[in-house]
C-alpha cells in the first residue's frame, strides 16, 4: 500500500494560489506563447524541491518553504538608498537601476553608452522570438524555484550590449526586498545579452529592509556571444529575516570571455545555483566566491559547468569563512562532453572556520568524457594556524584583532577581485565588521 502524499508546505499552497490568481496574461506574454504556461505546469507536476533529492540534501529547506507569502502591498513606495540603514554599498544612485518588488525601474541616463534597456514588453515588441527561446526553461528548468520565477515574475530588465561596445562605466544594479507579516515574496529577472566582441562591467547589489521576513527568488540570465566579455560581480548583503534564492544562468559562445564574484553575506538562508555552459570553442570563465556565516545562518553556493565544446577553460576559486552556528554548503561539479579535447578546468573550495559549531558541507567534482584534458579539484576544512597567531600576538596585537586580520586575509583573495572600486570597500568593510563581532573586537 503506498504512503499517502505528504501535505503541500504552506511556500507551495502559496505559489500554487498566486498562479491560479494570474491565469489572465498581459499581452505581450501571449505573444510569447506557452511559456510561463509550461513553468506553471512544471510547479503543479512537481512541485518545490525537498531534502531527499541529491542536490538539496544538505540545504534546509523548511527555511523557505515554511513561508506563508502574502501578495505585496501595490501602494508601497520603492526604497531609496538613502533610506536603507547604513547604505553604503558603492553604488551611485543616480546612475543605478533599483529593482523594488521584482520590477526594475531607472532614470534617463543610468545606462552608458552602448547598452539599451528593455522593459519585457518592450523586448517582445522587438524580438519576441529571441524572448521566447532565452526566457522558456521547456520542460526540464534549472531549478523549479526557477519555473516559479518564470510563472509568477511581473517584468524584467534586458541589457543589450551593442556589438564591439565598450561602455565607459559600469552598469549597476540594487535589487531591494523589504520584509512584511506575512513574508512578502519578489520575482527578479534579468537578461543581459551581450553582442560580439562587446566588453561589460555589471555589479548587482542585493539588500533587504525592514523587520518581517522575506523571500527574493531571483533569475538572470547570460548570453555572450563571439568575443563578448563581462565581468559580473553580485554581492548578497542578509539580514536576520532574509531568504534569498537565485539561479546565475550563463551561455558563452566562442572565445568569450566571463568573469563572475560572488559575495554572499550572511542572511537566514540563501542559495544560489549557477549553470555555466561554455558552447564555443576558446571560452574561458573565471568564478570566484566569498561567503560569510555567522549565528544560526545558511549559505549555499552550487555550481555545474558544462565543457562543450575543445579548447575551453573554466576556474573556480570559492571561499568561506564560518562562525557561531553558520553553515554553508558548497557543491560544484564540472562535466567535461565527448569532443571537449583541450579543456583546462580547476576548482577550488577553501573554507575556514572560526567556532566549534560552524559546519560546511564541500563537494567539488568532475565527470570526463575527453581524454585530452587537464581537470583537478580540491576543497580544504579548517582552522586558524595556531603558529600564525602566536606570531601576530607576540608583535602586541590582541588575540580578538589577530584572529579578526587572519580571517580577512584568507578573504581578501577574492575581495580584492572585486571592480569597482566603490563596491570592494563597501564588501571589504562590512567583511572586517562581520569578522571583528565574531571575535569580539
Amino acid at each position: 500500500m503506498n504512503a499517502p502524499a505528504a501535505a503541500p508546505s504552506p511556500l507551495l499552497r502559496a505559489t500554487l494560489a498566486r498562479l491560479q490568481a494570474r491565469a489572465d496574461q498581459p499581452e505581450h506574454w501571449r505573444r510569447l506563447g506557452s511559456t510561463r504556461d509550461r513553468a506553471a505546469h512544471f510547479v503543479r507536476t512537481h512541485g518545490l524541491p525537498h531534502s531527499k533529492q541529491e542536490a538539496w540534501r544538505f540545504t534546509p529547506l523548511g527555511a523557505v518553504t515554511s513561508l506563508a507569502i502574502s501578495e505585496p502591498r501595490p501602494a508601497e513606495a520603492p526604497v531609496e538608498v538613502a533610506a536603507l540603514a547604513g547604505a553604503d554599498f558603492g553604488i551611485d544612485e543616480a546612475r543605478a537601476v533599483t529593482f523594488y518588488r521584482g520590477g526594475p525601474e531607472w532614470r534617463a541616463g543610468a545606462l552608458p553608452s552602448g547598452v539599451d534597456g528593455w522593459t519585457l514588453a518592450q523586448w517582445v515588441e522587438r524580438d519576441p522570438d529571441s524572448a521566447a527561446a532565452i526566457l522558456d526553461f521547456g520542460a526540464e528548468p534549472a531549478t523549479a524555484f526557477a519555473a516559479v520565477n518564470t510563472a509568477l515574475f511581473e517584468d524584467l530588465l534586458v541589457l543589450r550590449v551593442a556589438p564591439g561596445a565598450k561602455p565607459d562605466g559600469p552598469v549597476q544594479l540594487l535589487v531591494t526586498s523589504s520584509g512584511g507579516d506575512p513574508p512578502i515574496a519578489d520575482y527578479p529577472r534579468l537578461v543581459v545579452l551581450a553582442e560580439p566582441h562587446s566588453e561589460l562591467e555589471l555589479v548587482e547589489v542585493h539588500v533587504g529592509t525592514g523587520p518581517g521576513a522575506f523571500l527574493s527568488n531571483s533569475v538572470v540570465q547570460v548570453r555572450l556571444e563571439e568575443g563578448a566579455r563581462l565581468v559580473h560581480t553580485r554581492v548578497e548583503y542578509g539580514t536576520e529575516q532574509s531568504r534569498r534564492l537565485g539561479l546565475l544562468d550563463v551561455r558563452q559562445e566562442r572565445d568569450s570571455r566571463y568573469a563572475s564574484r560572488l559575495v554572499t553575506l550572511g542572511g537566514a538562508f540563501s542559495r544560489l545555483d549557477l549553470r555555466l555552459r561554455l558552447a564555443g570553442e576558446g571560452a574561458e570563465a573565471e568564478l570566484a566566491g566569498l561567503y560569510h556565516a555567522d549565528t544560526d545562518e545558511q549559505v549555499d553556493h552550487h555550481t555545474v559547468v558544462d565543457h562543450e565544446r575543445p579548447n575551453c577553460t573554466s576556474r573556480q576559486q570559492y571561499r568561506g569563512v564560518l562562525a557561531g552556528r553558520g553553515r554553508a554548503v558548497f557543491d560544484g561539479i564540472v562535466h567535461v562532453m565527448r569532443g571537449a579535447q583541450g579543456t583546462n578546468a580547476h576548482q577550488e573550495n577553501r573554507n575556514l572556520i572560526l567556532s566549534d559549531e560552524a559546519v560546511v558541507n564541500t563537494k567539488p567534482h568532475l565527470e570526463i568524457n575527453a581524454d585530452d584534458v587537464k581537470c583537478s579539484h580540491g576543497a580544504s576544512i579548517g582552522r586558524m594556524d595556531d603558529e600564525q597567531l602566536f606570531y601576530l600576538c607576540s608583535r602586541g596585537i590582541g588575540e580578538s584583532d589577530a584572529r579578526a586580520m587572519m580571517a580577512d586575509g584568507f578573504a581578501r583573495e577574492v575581495i580584492d577581485l572585486i571592480r569597482p572600486r566603490a563596491v570592494r570597500e563597501s564588501v571589504a568593510t562590512e567583511v572586517a565588521r562581520r569578522l571583528r563581532r565574531h571575535q569580539g573586537g
